[in-house]
């Protein structure tokens, strides 16, 4: 192979592999949403990273299960300690911003919320009881046993 066409192959694969991962895979990652969970809807604004990514960013998503399927996610769940009963403390609450949306209907079901110092959809997560102080940017998922549904929350203030 000439230098030319292995620089030309080096320089694709890195590109492929640079690529971000879609809103969706994020999510499924940070709540270990397994396959057979079906988007049901998934609204994001921005769309797209603007000069300075994607700022002010707020995502509405929701995952759909069948009774099996929640059942065996359910068991996943009960052995990580982030995800507890409904509801989540009122103290948690104070500390998120005012304007989202959160998805606090649901009357059986666990809660769980990630947060990350910057750069929420790509870095290291935490505990959102974890951090002490005002939570600017966070994901918070509520599992509805009722509904057999996931709905995630995403809000980012920077």
């Amino acid at each position: 192979m000439s230098g030319r066409r292995l620089l030309t192959v080096l320089l694709a694969a890195a590109a492929f592999g640079c690529e971000r991962p879609s809103d969706e895979e994020v999510l499924r990652r940070t709540f270990a949403v397994p396959r057979v969970a079906r988007l049901l809807s998934l609204e994001a604004s921005p769309k797209t990273p603007g000069t300075f990514g994607r700022e002010g960013l707020s995502i509405d998503a929701v995952f759909g299960f069948g009774p099996d399927e929640l059942a065996a996610y359910r068991v996943r769940l009960e052995k990580d300690p982030t995800w507890r009963p409904l509801p989540p403390p009122a103290e948690l609450l104070l500390r998120l911003p005012k304007a989202p949306k959160l998805p606090l209907d649901a009357r059986d079901g666990v809660w769980a919320c990630r947060t990350a110092g910057d750069d929420l959809m790509h870095a290291r997560k935490s505990d959102c009881l974890d951090r002490p102080g005002d939570l600017n940017d966070f994901m918070f998922a509520v599992l509805d046993t009722d509904r057999r549904t996931l709905r995630v929350a995403v809000h980012t203030a920077y």
